[in-house]
């Protein structure tokens, strides 16, 4: 078994590398690495949005997920305490009450 001192000695000493709150790292030829690679991720993104010319396509929606249960309710789940007993669900929280007066199957 590990002691706590051990673990609070990892996680404050060895494990954590002190830094100020702001980090400048002057270093040229990383800010015009930084500076290409921005400019070529935006010329390609705008570069692909006016060859595909995107704002003029069309989409049809698809219908999926809108249907969350298909087949038809079993009588095992329309029978049973939650359906004989309702009062037994019956919850308040904070200023709303949750009662269920009976069970519904369509």
């Amino acid at each position: 078994m590990v002691s706590p001192l051990f673990c609070q000695v990892l996680q404050d000493d060895l494990l954590v590398v002190s830094l100020p709150k702001r980090l400048v790292i002057r270093n040229k030829k990383l800010g015009c690495l930084l500076w290409l690679l921005q400019s070529v991720l935006a010329v390609s993104v705008i570069t692909y949005c006016v060859l595909q010319e995107i704002w003029l396509k069309s989409y049809q929606p698809s219908a999926w997920a809108l249907e969350v249960w298909r087949e038809p309710a079993s009588t095992a789940a329309v029978e049973g305490q939650h359906c004989e007993k309702p009062w037994m669900y019956w919850h308040n929280v904070s200023k709303q009450r949750l009662a269920p007066h009976g069970c519904e199957s369509n």
